[in-house]
């Protein structure tokens, strides 16, 4: 029986993964605490401040993911949650990589660029993953031309928040999806750090895996698993940070 992966990867953060989506996974884990998590740390430095996070490009950093992803998943499906960066990088995995996937949730991914204050730009301006999140980058060309000409057949959804100015809804809705959600935040309220009654995205996240692992609620997940045949995927709970 094949067991459900879900990869989550995040943006260009000082925080590690376990930190900065700590939420997201926990939430994950509650309702669906036998669905293998793997939310791999690829950048080359997690600090005190942004800009030391990475110096490498998209390219690299989604090569550093696949390897890790190899590690951890030896059958079953993917399906895969990109919040900003982590979106194209997602994207990467799934396009250019061909890294089979049942669905792509894609959470305030630049998929046309991203905005940077004045600021920002004179201190990124060395940084080559930010750069290749730049409108008309040569990666977003790329990338959103073999898009066009060869569309991948997981199912995409897609994700942007109503007030984001770092990456705008014409960006995040860039590509074709299944699915468009856009709750009312901005970039970094898409996927809060601690638990907030502001909206964000993560229960629409947990709603379009409870369609694509075919389950309800946790408080139908014994029932479901009593009830679960043969033919259908075996969960299997995990967490690899």
């Amino acid at each position: 029986m094949k067991e459900i992966n879900v990869v989550i990867i995040h943006g260009f953060s000082s925080l590690p993964v376990e930190k900065r989506l700590k939420l997201l996974i926990e939430k994950i884990k509650d309702e669906f605490p036998e669905v293998k998590i793997i939310a791999p740390n690829y950048l080359e430095h997690y600090g005190k401040f942004g800009i030391q996070a990475g110096r490498l490009d998209i390219f690299h950093y989604a090569l550093v993911c696949r390897n890790k992803i190899r590690d951890e998943i030896i059958d079953g499906p993917i399906i895969f949650i990109g919040y900003s960066m982590g979106a194209l990088i997602a994207r990467m995995l799934v396009e250019q990589f061909r890294i089979e996937a049942k669905a792509v949730i894609l959470v305030g991914g630049p998929n046309q660029g991203i905005k940077l204050s004045f600021w920002e730009k004179l201190f990124t301006k060395n940084i080559l993953c930010v750069k290749d999140m730049k409108k008309d980058s040569p990666l977003l060309r790329s990338l959103n031309l073999a898009y066009e000409d060869n569309k991948p057949t997981a199912r995409y959804y897609l994700i942007a928040g109503e007030k984001d100015k770092r990456v705008p809804l014409n960006s995040a809705l860039g590509i074709e999806g299944k699915k468009i959600i856009i709750p009312q935040c901005d970039h970094s309220g898409l996927i809060p750090k601690k638990p907030t009654s502001k909206p964000n995205a993560i229960g629409a996240i947990i709603n379009i895996l409870k369609e694509e692992v075919n389950l309800k609620t946790s408080s139908f997940l014994l029932e479901k698993i009593v009830k679960l045949n043969r033919s259908q995927p075996k969960l299997k709970i995990s967490v690899f940070i």
